[in-house]
């Protein structure tokens, strides 16, 4: 039978200590940790003049398999009749990139008809960091990239030729 048993900080501690080679205080480093992007919190995106264009509160996150990060948001928007009404908005996010696309399309002036809209490009640069930390890594070439559990460094091991 196996049997658990838990130990508090301060024992924790005075173990270390007791079975340390130099009878010193070991202290435990910890990593610092990537907030988790929670439903319910809201994102500001700016358009390219630094003004804020949107406010959104978020309602999933999930990453696809080429590493995009798609973000489903709630948009409270106000009608000329003075009711508020949710839209739903669909943000993605790529590694490589500063900035946050939306599935909103706005017309481009002198554009011809059957000329496809323009994705909106959106920034905010405390999300993308936050986005960054959670999803992406640098890779040998110090690009960001989607994070992997196996990835290649781009050193040829030498065990292996």
């Amino acid at each position: 039978m196996k049997s658990t048993f838990f130990v508090s900080e301060e024992e924790k501690m005075r173990i270390l200590e007791m079975h340390s080679p130099k009878r010193t205080i070991v202290e435990q480093v910890l990593m610092p940790t990537v907030p988790d992007i929670k439903r319910g919190e809201t994102i500001n995106l700016y358009d390219e003049t630094n003004k804020l264009d949107k406010r959104f509160v978020i309602s999933k996150v999930v990453q696809d398999l080429n590493g995009v990060v798609r973000i489903d948001v709630k948009s409270s928007q106000t009608s000329l009749g003075g009711k508020s009404q949710k839209q739903e908005v669909k943000v993605s996010y790529k590694c490589a990139d500063e900035h946050l696309e939306t599935d909103i399309e706005k017309e481009v002036e002198g554009a011809k008809e059957g000329d496809a809209p323009q994705v909106i490009k959106y920034k905010s640069d405390s999300f993308v960091k936050r986005l960054r930390k959670k999803f992406c890594m640098k890779n040998s070439k110090d690009e960001w990239v989607p994070k992997a559990d196996f990835a290649s460094t781009g050193v040829e091991p030498s065990d292996m030729v």
